[in-house]
């Protein structure tokens, strides 16, 4: 069985993203972790729903979005879904 749960270290590792700018995304509630952290020293613990955010976050980015709106449009699972299957379903 498969790791169910990823530090943002291990997150940014294999998303190939700065984790500090993971960090930034988190603190400034672009993502919301599925398991937040409940304060210092303890992480914040990353699904594989948020790491698929966080990916599609980035392109929505990439493709000009401001942070706000981008966040917008990746709020429900449902949202998460219907954006995958229009960047091709590889996320």
């Amino acid at each position: 069985m498969g790791k169910t749960y990823f530090t943002i270290k291990e997150a940014a590792k294999m998303l190939k993203i700065e984790n500090g700018r993971i960090r930034e995304w988190i603190s400034r509630y672009y993502i919301i972790p599925a398991r937040p952290s409940n304060g210092k020293p303890s992480p914040h613990f990353l699904n594989q729903y948020d790491l698929s955010q966080i990916v599609l976050f980035e392109k929505l980015l990439k493709f000009g979005l401001n942070r706000k709106k981008a966040s917008q449009f990746i709020k429900s699972p449902k949202d998460v879904q219907r954006l995958n299957c229009l960047f091709g379903g590889n996320i």
